[in-house]
C-alpha cells in the first residue's frame, strides 16, 4: 500500500433504499493503467463520484498521494490533480483537440481572457 497513489478503503454509497457501494476497496499505484468495468447500475460512476468528491460517501476513506481527501470539496481534489472527466461524447464537438485540452488546463496563459487572443503562440506552446 505504501507506493499506492489511490487507495479507496471500504466506501459505502446508498440512494434511499438502493445500496450502490457495499466496501468498495481499491489501491492503485502511480504509473499504472486501470479499467473498471461493469454492468449499468453496478456503481462505477459513483465510485469516481466519491473519489473526485462530487458525491461524499456514507462512510470510507479516499487517500490520494498519502493525504486523506474524503470531505474536500471537488475543486480542491481537482487542484491536487485527481481529474475526472464526464460522459460527454458529443458536448464539446465542435471545438478542436488543443481547445478541449485547453479546458482542462489549470494555471494556464490561455485561461486569462486576453491571452489566447494576443499571446496566442505561447498559450499554444503551453
Amino acid at each position: 500500500m505504501a507506493d499506492e497513489i489511490l487507495t479507496v478503503k471500504d466506501a459505502r454509497k446508498s440512494f434511499g433504499g438502493l445500496r450502490v457501494l457495499d466496501g468498495c476497496s481499491l489501491g492503485i499505484r502511480e504509473g499504472d493503467i486501470v479499467g473498471l468495468i461493469g454492468p449499468n447500475g453496478a456503481g462505477k460512476s459513483t465510485l469516481f463520484e466519491i473519489i473526485s468528491g462530487f458525491v461524499p460517501p456514507d462512510s470510507g476513506s479516499i487517500i490520494f498521494q498519502g493525504k486523506e481527501i474524503l470531505g474536500l470539496a471537488a475543486h480542491e481534489i481537482a487542484r491536487l490533480g485527481l481529474i475526472r472527466t464526464f460522459q460527454m461524447p458529443r458536448a464539446l464537438s465542435r471545438m478542436s483537440v488543443l481547445e478541449n485540452m485547453m479546458l482542462g488546463a489549470q494555471g494556464q496563459m490561455g485561461e486569462k481572457i486576453l491571452n489566447p487572443l494576443l499571446r496566442w503562440d505561447s498559450v499554444r506552446v503551453e
